[in-house]
């Protein structure tokens, strides 16, 4: 099944997949648009909604370790359950297997070694960097009614349960027609 873009002075334009070139053009995407990821809904006709955490995050391998990994994206959703995203490229073979170990290792450490609080702290420095606040960023990104401290209680007790992050193993490909929609 195709992809098609309905253009005022065109009609339907079919578009065509390409890769893109660097992983990080995808990883760009992402971080602006985190709807991209595909995900369950949260409830009967209410769709995921992702905040990023931070790019490139850090994993340790122990307690109070030093990160041994790092993950391309760290998302959490309304629920506070985090989601770790690595992108590779299409055509990376390591797509197929080495990947999923490696997301496995990444899921299997950050549920247990990152702390609320510092994932906390991370996302808070990454607003002020952006000049954004972060409680109006958790309740306009996540939807989330009330307090903003609300998702960072969430975020604890899904630690505390023991509940494991979900991965996702981006693949980046892109459609482009002779007139694409603009971003």
């Amino acid at each position: 099944m195709g992809v098609f873009v309905l253009s005022d002075a065109q009609g339907l334009v079919a578009l065509t997949p390409s890769e893109f070139v660097r992983e990080d053009d995808f990883q760009q995407l992402l971080e602006k648009y985190p709807a991209l990821l595909s995900g369950n809904q949260a409830d009967a006709g209410k769709s995921r909604r992702s905040l990023l955490i931070k790019r490139e995050k850090s994993i340790p391998a122990e307690g109070g370790g030093s990160g041994r990994w790092s993950v391309n994206h760290l998302f959490v959703d309304q629920d506070g359950t985090p989601t770790l995203v690595e992108v590779k490229r299409q055509s990376d073979t390591r797509l197929r297997r080495e990947v999923v170990g490696q997301m496995l290792d990444y899921a299997a450490n950050a549920v247990v070694y990152w702390p609320v609080e510092q994932l906390r702290a991370e996302f808070e420095q990454s607003c002020a960097a952006n000049g954004t606040n972060p409680e109006e960023e958790i309740r306009d990104r996540l939807a989330l009614e009330g307090d903003a401290e609300l998702l960072w209680q969430r975020v604890k007790t899904n630690r505390q349960a023991g509940r494991s992050a979900s991965s996702k193993s981006a693949q980046g490909s892109v459609c482009s027609g002779s007139n694409p929609p603009s971003l």
